[in-house]
């Protein structure tokens, strides 16, 4: 969970207040700008998202969402302040000696922001970023459990041998398991599932046909097909293979019953 004043301070280092001291005598903004960038940059998101997070319920990749989207505001603010003169436009640097020919030396502690175009500039780069993960941070969030989450996947064409693009939203067939045990020890054995569109495996085993589920064993590498698990408590237990696509879609193979003794 995140807090306005963590990630004011983010912001704040981004757009270079946070490193001014007060013996510099140069402008600060008041917390209340920062608030309000804030505010707008968590508003501009939740509408985006089609969500009602506060900061204090952020997932964290969402909060680096409205850390940028708050950025960006700033920026804004910065860049129309920073044309008429009132905020520096240049962060303080450690004094550097040039030294030039004949003996001659030039210092310099500043180096030219250009002013608003700086910020104009900063809050393009940002918004760049913004819209790049922003795809990603939501389908990270999406909650929804069994909704077919269409994705494109590359493949080759036989014919052009180019790289095609195509949906693929249907749950992989699942293999049939079987099952032996061997004292505390209990072996699952499958079929391997030879396609590019496997996502993992996943091993689940529990004692009330999946009402509550364990999940012992994942992988994501379609060659595997057998997993031993061990050290099982004795009882009667009942195992199956979850089998995820590259769009997060699963499906189940028949059940196997164990019995540990």
């Amino acid at each position: 969970m995140a807090s306005s004043s963590a990630v004011i301070l983010r912001i704040r280092r981004r757009i270079h207040d946070a490193i001014f001291d007060d013996s510099q005598d140069l402008p600060h903004y008041a917390n209340e700008v920062y608030d309000d960038a804030l505010s707008r940059g968590l508003m501009r998101v939740n509408l985006l998202l089609n969500r009602d997070y506060t900061v204090a319920t952020l997932p964290t990749k969402v909060e680096y969402l409205v850390e940028l989207r708050s950025t960006i505001e700033m920026c804004h603010i910065r860049g129309g302040e920073g044309a008429s003169g009132d905020v520096s436009d240049t962060p303080d640097l450690t004094l550097q000696t040039l030294t030039l020919p004949k003996g001659f030396t030039q210092s310099s502690s500043q180096v030219s922001y250009e002013g608003a175009r700086f910020w104009r500039n900063l809050a393009e780069t940002l918004e760049k970023e913004f819209q790049d993960i922003v795809d990603d941070v939501q389908q990270a969030i999406d909650p929804t459990v069994g909704a077919v989450h269409v994705g494109v996947i590359q493949r080759l064409s036989n014919r052009s041998r180019r790289a095609m693009s195509y949906h693929y939203d249907r749950p992989i067939s699942p293999p049939d398991i079987a099952s032996s045990v061997s004292g505390s020890s209990v072996t699952i054995t499958w079929d391997p599932v030879l396609t590019e569109f496997l996502g993992s495996y996943v091993v689940e085993r529990s004692t009330d046909s999946f009402v509550s589920i364990t999940g012992v064993y994942t992988t994501s590498d379609n060659q595997v097909k057998t997993y031993t698990d061990l050290n099982v408590a004795n009882g009667n237990y009942k195992y199956r293979l979850k089998v995820i696509n590259t769009n997060d879609i699963a499906s189940y193979s028949p059940e196997a019953t164990v019995v540990v003794q």
